[in-house]
């Protein structure tokens, strides 16, 4: 193996690895948003609270922010929307490079709304429309796939007592 080739697979070497480090820097430059989601319990409201984190490097746009049945594909008229209550937390909301925004589900409508969906509240999943793209994050119980009830709820199925 003479230098030239030596200098050659060097080169081939080299220019992969950039190649590779462009990719992945492209990757990470855009938005990378983060969706949680989980009880809380205030003085003066309790409820559901879903944080969007923004941790990319350029700014987004959150759409919309709502809750819906992990086991069901339901149509978006079919979810509990985030109505804010001011106007400090409108949607559609700039969210810029780490920041976040919380929306507070009352504790009343997300019982009401896991009841007439058939399935209990730690299994509602929060989802958020970022620009084009639907985020999911984790159901409330934080636990994937849900309980093994939810699927039986879902389905009409009752349980048997044992």
């Amino acid at each position: 193996m003479a230098i030239t080739d030596v200098v050659a697979w060097s080169g081939l070497g080299l220019s992969l690895s950039s190649l590779t480090w462009q990719v992945t820097s492209w990757r990470l430059s855009g938005v990378r948003v983060h969706v949680r989601a989980g009880w809380r319990l205030f003085t003066d409201r309790n409820g559901v609270v879903v944080k969007v984190v923004n941790t990319g490097r350029i700014a987004t746009t959150v759409t919309y922010i709502c809750l819906s049945d992990p086991l069901s594909f339901v149509p978006e008229d079919d979810r509990l929307v985030f109505a804010p209550e001011s106007d400090d937390w409108s949607l559609p909301h700039r969210l810029e490079s780490d920041a976040e925004f919380v929306a507070l589900f009352p504790t009343r409508l997300v019982n009401e709304f896991a009841k007439q969906r058939r399935c209990r509240e730690r299994d509602l999943v929060p989802i958020v429309k970022v620009g084009r793209r639907e985020i999911t994050g984790r159901p409330l119980g934080g636990h994937w796939p849900p309980a093994k009830g939810a699927l039986t709820a879902n389905l009409g199925v009752q349980k048997v007592a044992s």
